[in-house]
């Protein structure tokens, strides 16, 4: 019988609808420093790039400290109402479960946890980490391959579940499968591309 699959999952803007709130913040503090970005433009930036670096590009144009302006941006994001799940987000870890599936979570979200808990969400996972933990930011691989190591997970029958360029990249640096939420800002290619999260328990039917 074949080991059971595993799915290391991102958390903004694939298990977490976050876009509306990041692009929203973003606005508002490039907007406080000259730079009138739309809404559309930081969403762009953020899916290709991040956010941080969005906000760095900026300081270094306004001869800002880039650590100002990324605090006042999560003061900003801290004032919106929390973002909620993506559509299907929950059924499709239940579904996934039920096949025997294991879950995990790989995420540059600090707060990743308590975000967790208070959607309810924390008993589908074995174990969350973050770049607060100490890993390095995407695509370098360091929070894939240390859940890899301590879980003893088979390479071959994992997928990082992701939207960006940089998760699939993160996901091939590790040796381990791409699920992609598809999207009009994608280059890098995945070993899946999906239209909704309620697609992937489909791909392994």
């Amino acid at each position: 019988m074949a080991e059971a699959l595993t799915f290391i999952w991102d958390l903004d803007g694939t298990l977490l609808d976050t876009y509306a709130v990041i692009a929203a913040a973003a606005e508002q503090v490039t907007a406080r420093y000259g730079r009138n970005m739309g809404r559309a433009e930081i969403l762009a930036w953020t899916k290709t790039t991040s956010v941080r670096n969005l906000l760095s590009h900026l300081a270094r144009e306004t001869g800002e400290d880039p650590e100002v302006l990324w605090e006042e941006y999560r003061a900003l994001e801290r004032e919106f109402p929390k973002a909620p799940l993506m559509e299907g987000a929950r059924e499709t870890l239940t579904a996934l479960r039920e096949m025997g599936c294991r879950h995990f979570v790989f995420t540059h979200k600090g707060q990743a946890r308590a975000v967790l808990e208070e959607l309810g969400l924390t008993p589908f996972f074995e174990e969350v980490v973050s770049v607060v933990d100490g890993f390095p930011r995407k695509p370098a691989p360091g929070g894939l391959n240390y859940l890899l190591d301590k879980h003893r997970l088979d390479p071959r029958r994992t997928y990082y579940v992701g939207d960006r360029d940089i998760d699939a990249q993160c996901a091939q640096n590790a040796g381990v499968g791409s699920i992609l939420l598809d999207g009009p800002y994608l280059r890098e290619r995945a070993d899946f591309r999906v239209e909704q999260l309620e697609d992937i328990p489909g791909l392994f039917c």
